[in-house]
C-alpha cells in the first residue's frame, strides 16, 4: 500500500513538473455574444494569430476566470469553438484560449490569453406599461408610463422603452422612487406606431437586444390624409353606398340579358 503511494506521488510529481515546463501561448476569442439570456446557446471561436499552422499538433484551452476548463486538439487547423449550451449565471465571466503543444488538464491551466471577452448573464425583468391614448395624429406627443413594484426594484437597473420588440433610445423625463417612469416622444410621426412594452434593465443595454414586457400597447399614429379620409366617410357609409350601387347595376344589366335571351326564344318558337 505503501508503495503504491510513493508511485501516484511520483506521477503526481512528474505531471507537476511537465506542466511547469510547458510553453503556453496567448491566442485570440471571439463570442458569438457577450449578453446572453438564461438557456441560450454562446459559441466562442479560439484560434490562433500566426497564419502558418505548426507542424506539431496544438492543444487549445479555454479559459474562465483564469483557469481552464475545456481543452480541444487542433489538427491541420488554427481555430477551433467552444459551444456553451443553456448558459446560466454560473456561466458569466471573462472568457480567454491559450494554446499549447503541450496536453494537460484543462484546470491545471491557470493563465490567460492574448484578449478576453467578458459574457454576462442577461436578465430583464419586465414592466407593466400603459398610456391615456393609443391613437394619435402626426405631430403629437406620445405619453407611456413604466412601472414595477418595489419588490422588483434593482439599484443598478433603469427603464428602457422598446418598440415592436427592439429597444428605441428615448430617456424617461419623469421618474419617481425608481419604480415609475414617463416616456414622452413628441412632433410623433406615422413611423413611431408599433406595439410598445417597458423592460427594466441595465442601462447600458444595447438598444438591439429584444426584449417583451409584462403587457403592451398598440400605438396608432394617423396622417391628415387619414383624418381627412375619415371626416369624408366618418362611418364608412360611403364605401358601403357605392358597393351597393354596383350591385344593383350588375343585378340591372344581368336582368335585362335574361330578358333579351327570353324573348328571342320566344320568337323562334312562334316562327317554329
Amino acid at each position: 500500500m505503501a508503495s503504491l503511494v510513493v508511485v501516484i506521488s511520483l506521477l503526481v510529481a512528474w505531471t507537476t513538473m511537465l506542466n511547469a515546463d510547458a510553453i503556453i501561448h496567448p491566442a485570440l476569442i471571439s463570442a458569438s455574444r457577450t449578453l446572453a439570456k438564461k438557456g441560450d446557446s454562446v459559441n466562442l471561436k479560439c484560434s490562433i494569430s500566426d497564419d502558418k499552422i505548426s507542424e506539431y499538433p496544438q492543444n487549445m484551452y479555454l479559459c474562465k476566470d483564469g483557469v481552464g476548463i475545456r481543452m480541444q486538439m487542433l489538427i491541420e487547423e488554427n481555430f477551433t469553438s467552444f459551444a456553451v449550451n443553456n448558459f446560466t449565471s454560473m456561466d458569466s465571466g471573462e472568457y480567454t484560449c491559450v494554446y499549447s503543444t503541450t496536453k494537460m488538464q484543462p484546470k491545471d491551466m491557470n493563465t490567460t490569453g492574448k484578449e478576453l471577452v467578458v459574457i454576462k448573464l442577461h436578465e430583464v425583468p419586465p414592466a407593466t406599461i400603459s398610456g391615456e391614448n393609443t391613437e394619435l395624429t402626426v405631430g403629437d406627443i406620445l405619453q407611456l408610463q413604466c412601472q414595477i413594484t418595489e419588490r422588483e426594484y434593482r439599484e443598478h437597473l433603469v427603464f428602457h422603452l422598446y418598440k415592436n420588440g427592439v429597444g428605441i433610445p428615448e430617456t424617461p423625463e419623469r421618474n419617481s422612487n425608481n419604480t415609475h417612469a414617463v416616456f414622452m416622444i413628441r412632433n410623433i410621426t406615422t413611423r413611431d406606431s408599433g406595439i410598445y412594452s417597458c423592460l427594466f434593465v441595465e442601462e447600458n443595454l444595447p438598444m438591439e437586444v429584444r426584449g417583451e414586457g409584462v403587457n403592451s400597447i398598440h400605438i396608432k399614429v394617423f396622417s391628415a390624409e387619414d383624418l381627412n379620409a375619415e371626416d369624408c366617410d366618418p362611418d364608412g357609409s360611403g364605401s358601403s353606398g357605392i358597393i351597393a350601387a354596383v350591385t344593383v347595376i350588375f343585378l340591372m344589366v344581368l336582368a335585362a340579358l335574361l330578358g333579351y335571351q327570353y324573348r328571342g326564344r320566344l320568337k323562334h318558337c312562334e316562327y317554329a
